[in-house]
């Protein structure tokens, strides 16, 4: 974290990098990128990402 002045008003500036291994749950909810935003994720898209991970996994 760093602490930035932009036109005299002090700014945080976080950096956040993508997980290994996405989606990321916390507090129990999953979130995912969504192009340029960030959303929580369906339970339908959440039991899709799974199924295709873990076929991805087997192919390697």
């Amino acid at each position: 974290m760093q602490k930035r002045t932009l036109a005299g008003c002090e700014l945080a500036v976080v950096i956040v990098k993508p997980s290994d291994a996405p989606p990321v749950r916390f507090n129990g909810r999953v979130w995912v990128r969504v192009g340029p935003r960030r959303a929580t994720a369906t339970h339908e898209w959440e039991i899709s990402f799974f199924r295709d991970k873990e076929l991805t996994d087997n192919l390697s």
